[in-house]
């Protein structure tokens, strides 16, 4: 798991999204109970006899870690999204990006952090306090926003987390002058077409992407 590991039925979800080790395991009468591993570590370096390198050590399985198993008082925190709908009306991807797409903010350089900077040198509000790029309807999660590579406008990357096939669309804050459909190597496959600052995606099945080139 990397974001996020869940257990449903048509009434019920219930889905975790770790902040620490992405291991876990359904455990229990129909694997209805998620084991998740908070901490782990050990007390030797390396192993010696790991089955896909028969005969080389992992390190030195000879030297003891034991300072590396930090026995002592540890502290941990996760997310837990419960809801009363299945699987799919939950929109658990979307849900757990959010959680853990951390808040970008502004500030100044540390070395401009001092205690007097902010009474002596008001700084006048000139960007509003919400704007958004973009938004979709909420059928795909978006993956990436990017710089392109080799042109001068930017790349959104999206999938569809959904065990079903879905379409979503893109709406711009600002029209874009070309917006077009790309490949991973961010190479034009068709241009779209931009009607109220917005453009239709095609459609996509389970786990699988899109990526849209535009610029102004």
């Amino acid at each position: 798991m990397q974001t996020y590991t869940s257990l449903s039925d048509k009434n019920n979800m219930f889905a975790i999204f770790p902040n620490g080790v992405r291991e876990y395991e359904d455990i229990g009468k129909h694997h209805s109970t998620i084991r998740l591993t908070l901490f782990r570590t050990y007390g030797r370096l390396g192993k010696a006899d790991l089955l896909y390198r028969p005969g080389r050590a992992s390190g030195d399985a000879t030297v003891a870690t034991l300072a590396a198993e930090l026995k002592k008082v540890l502290s941990f925190d996760f997310g837990v999204y419960i809801t009363d709908c299945d699987f799919e009306k939950a929109n658990v991807t979307n849900v757990a990006k959010e959680f853990k797409t951390g808040l970008q903010v502004f500030e100044y350089a540390e070395f401009l952090n001092g205690r007097l900077i902010f009474p002596f040198n008001v700084v006048k509000r000139k960007l509003p306090e919400e704007y958004s790029l973009f938004e979709t309807k909420g059928e795909f999660t978006t993956s990436t926003v990017k710089k392109a590579e080799e042109r001068k406008g930017y790349v959104i990357r999206l999938y569809n987390a959904s065990f079903k096939e879905k379409e979503d669309e893109l709406k711009f804050n600002k029209a874009p002058n070309k917006v077009e459909l790309v490949d991973l190597k961010e190479e034009p496959l068709k241009k779209l077409e931009v009607v109220n600052n917005t453009v239709k995606l095609p459609k996509l099945t389970h786990d699988k992407i899109v990526s849209i080139y535009y610029e102004y």
